[in-house]
């Protein structure tokens, strides 16, 4: 038979709890603690764009027809500004459009005073500041030439390879595959640099270069519409493809990712056309002529 000794028992009284009191309590000034931090780290380092509140993006952009520009009554509309506008609606995003040029804009982006731009081509250093979109649009870089030019040949290297001058604009982004031939040093004496597009059609017409080479829409801004179907010929070199920039300092991940979705869809059910037909006017081709497909000549 086993034995089971007998103790004696007594109520605990509250010296006996005290030491449990103090233990739950220290427990909790401790959880509470946690929280507390928790809640100061979001509040203080939660980029603005993502803080409590309605999501409102700061948005750079230059005048640049048809793209983004300011109508006569002030707002800002054009091809990539109400596509922007549409898909940043999709994740519960507003805008506020800040005109400026583009290297300060592109700045402004690096420094976290602006969200978001548009009609950004791909460069590593950018990537270093800025998050990118998927592709939504091109931006064609075609050779110009006279009409009644005898000038035959129809790709940029051909035309430099028979010894004809060609105008670019200096700072102006060309893709990697021109730039290979812009660079190369056997076609130097070929190429005729100028700091504004401006002064290009003037230098073609006097017979200072053979033909140019820009996209469309700047030629038709400077020339016009009708004119580019009545003097030149263009054929399409390579196309850029162009993306939508955000900060990364106010701009988190999740939001882009989340703005990539949507970008997606939109493109894919035909958004982006259907904006860009309300001002095909303006184009000197059409639409699809801003499809992002490489050329190949």
């Amino acid at each position: 038979m086993k034995i089971v000794p007998k103790f004696k028992t007594r109520a605990l009284t509250d010296f006996d709890m005290a030491p449990m009191k103090c233990s739950y309590l220290n427990q909790f000034i401790v959880r509470l603690s946690v929280v507390t931090i928790s809640l100061l780290h979001l509040f203080y380092w939660a980029e603005p764009s993502q803080a409590a509140g309605p999501c409102r993006l700061l948005v750079g952009y230059e005048q640049d027809k048809p793209f983004h520009y300011r109508d006569s009554a002030g707002a800002v509309i054009g091809i990539d500004a109400e596509f922007l506008t549409t898909v940043l609606s999709d994740i519960g995003c507003s805008v506020e459009f800040v005109e400026g040029p583009w290297a300060r804009t592109v700045k402004e982006i690096q420094d976290g005073q602006l969200d978001v731009t548009m009609g950004a081509s791909l460069k590593a250093e950018r990537k270093k500041f800025a998050h990118y979109s998927h592709t939504y649009r091109g931006q064609p870089h075609v050779l110009a030439v006279k009409r009644d030019s005898p000038i035959k040949a129809q790709s940029l290297k051909a035309f430099l390879d028979a010894g004809h001058k060609l105008g670019v604009v200096i700072g102006w982004h060309y893709t990697d595959r021109l730039r290979l031939l812009l660079d190369d040093p056997k076609y130097q004496a070929n190429i005729v640099a100028v700091p504004k597009f401006g002064l290009l059609p003037k230098m073609h017409e006097y017979g200072r270069v053979d033909g140019m080479l820009t996209n469309p829409t700047v030629l038709a801004s400077v020339v016009g519409s009708t004119a580019i179907e009545q003097k030149y010929r263009l054929y399409r070199q390579d196309v850029d493809k162009l993306h939508f920039i955000f900060s990364k300092i106010r701009v988190a991940k999740d939001l882009v990712d989340r703005f990539n979705i949507k970008l997606n869809s939109r493109i894919n059910r035909g958004k982006f056309m259907s904006t860009c037909r309300k001002f095909e006017n303006f184009l000197i081709a059409r639409c699809s002529f801003l499809a992002p497909s490489p050329v190949v000549n």
